[in-house]
């Protein structure tokens, strides 16, 4: 968790996985996901608490990034507001009267440092900056949105855990260790082939020889006087 959070949202539709789980996996889980939230880093050998937190740990991920983004937000109008104030100030100061006497009539000379438009159109321009990092910013996919769009395309659910697993570990970099900007362009261009299709069988495979059952067992011998020559 970053430093000074000290919260973190758990949503109701979690409710699902937890209903599935045995009231002692559920408390292993939710120790689980509070170890995470602590960076504690934990590790566990259940196979079932591993596949259910996949699921929220995306989940989890996606709002820590919000958090930080909201942060800087309030850090940002902070600062614009504090420099609001000094440049008002400045303005103030730069103001310069001056006072002639001609003729028994005063005049008066006023200096006016004129700096607001430009302070004004960089804010406007620093807005603009943020809003097209903001939106070039990648958030990853969790597992089920990953299956959901390979069933979607006609591709089985075993070669998009494969592919899920192989980015999640690298923290969705490439296999160059580039961070990926387009989850789904990726897909299509490294996992989208033939052989992950769904159905798909290898022509080069020879197809399984299936051997019939033997016929059932029947004795010749009837009698005893079967056995005479």
């Amino acid at each position: 968790m970053a430093e000074g959070k000290k919260s973190f949202i758990a949503y109701s539709d979690w409710k699902a996985t937890f209903d599935e789980l045995s009231d002692e996996d559920a408390g292993r889980l939710i120790k689980h996901i509070f170890a995470y939230v602590n960076d504690e880093n934990p590790v566990t050998d259940n196979v079932l608490i591993r596949v259910a937190f996949a699921q929220f740990k995306q989940t989890l991920k996606r709002d820590l990034v919000k958090w930080n983004e909201q942060l800087q937000q309030r850090r940002d109008a902070g600062k614009r507001s504090a420099e609001k104030r000094a440049l008002e100030k400045s303005n103030e100061r730069s103001t310069v009267v001056e006072s002639r006497q001609r003729n028994s009539t005063d005049s008066v000379s006023v200096s006016v440092s004129d700096n607001v438009n430009d302070n004004v159109n960089d804010n406007a321009s620093e807005k603009v900056i943020k809003k097209r990092e903001r939106a070039n910013k990648f958030s990853p996919p969790t597992q089920s949105e990953v299956i959901s769009y390979f069933l979607e395309k006609g591709y089985t659910q075993e070669s998009a855990c494969k592919a899920f697993d192989y980015y999640d570990v690298a923290n969705w970099t490439d296999s160059k260790g580039a961070k990926i900007k387009n989850w789904k362009q990726k897909m299509i261009a490294v996992w989208f082939k033939e052989e992950n299709k769904a159905g798909y069988r290898n022509p080069n495979q020879p197809p399984k020889r299936v051997t019939p059952d033997p016929p059932p067992f029947v004795s010749c011998i009837k009698s005893p006087e079967d056995l005479k020559y």
